[in-house]
């Protein structure tokens, strides 16, 4: 997640967050990077797609988490299956299901995957508000940007409007801009990215349902404070040395 600003900041926040100079002159790039987000869903759906078609398509399987409400029926799920990177930094952090009942299907657990990685990029937002980076709109590209469901869960949990960008590889769109003033198709990266990079659709946030999640994302907040010494203890080398 990047944002670009007209002043340095500071990577004030731990290890997590860093900015550099952009390529256009006078601004710079505020950055930061989630260990794990459209990896959980691929985690998730490998090893738990029932039907050839599950697991051939991302749609087919994420269609039982449209049958779940909101909140996953009281389920809670933290994305750091690779440890975390931001908005704070700890390579022993992991992912947890809080909540599970013998109530829970699958529709619950894939809904909890999705709304958990939606959490994780709010919480990053608000890290970024914090360092005086703030937006009414985020763009968004890459694999999870062409599901429509995800895509709206991003939209209610973080109660920002999302823009969904026509070319959603967003590393090689950014390659091919820069790659366009080096053969002098345009005559800079302002006027590159004016021609290239087109927004496909508006994703708004429903008021209602931003409600609901800000209740909902404040227990995700307590969960790795109060696991975090748990999760250090698991990743200890004693657990795996015989006594």
């Amino acid at each position: 997640m990047a944002s670009v600003v007209d002043r340095p900041l500071s990577p004030s926040i731990g290890e997590s967050f860093f900015c550099w100079r952009h390529l256009i002159e006078g601004r710079w790039i505020s950055y930061a990077s989630t260990a794990c987000s459209g990896s959980a869903l691929q985690w998730f759906k490998n090893r738990f797609a029932t039907s050839k078609l599950e697991k051939e398509s991302y749609d087919a399987f994420m269609r039982s988490a449209q049958e779940s409400d909101i909140g996953a029926g009281g389920l809670v799920f933290t994305p750091y299956l690779c440890g975390e990177y931001a908005p704070f930094f700890d390579i022993n952090a992991r992912g947890a299901f809080i909540g599970l009942s013998l109530d829970k299907e699958k529709k619950h657990l894939v809904r909890a995957v999705l709304e958990g990685v939606a959490f994780s990029l709010r919480h990053v937002l608000e890290s970024f508000s914090e360092l005086g980076v703030n937006s009414d709109e985020v763009r968004i590209g890459g694999g999870g940007s062409k599901s429509a469901l995800w895509n709206q869960i991003k939209a209610d949990v973080t109660g920002k409007i999302l823009l969904k960008l026509k070319v959603t590889d967003v590393t090689c769109l950014g390659a091919a801009v820069l790659a366009s003033v080096g053969v002098r198709a345009y005559p800079s990266v302002k006027e590159a990215m004016k021609g290239m990079v087109r927004i496909d659709e508006k994703v708004r946030p429903n008021a209602g349902n931003y409600e609901r999640y800000s209740r909902i994302y404040e227990i995700y907040r307590r969960v790795y404070p109060s696991l975090k010494e748990i999760f250090g203890d698991l990743a200890s080398d004693k657990l795996m040395t015989s006594s």
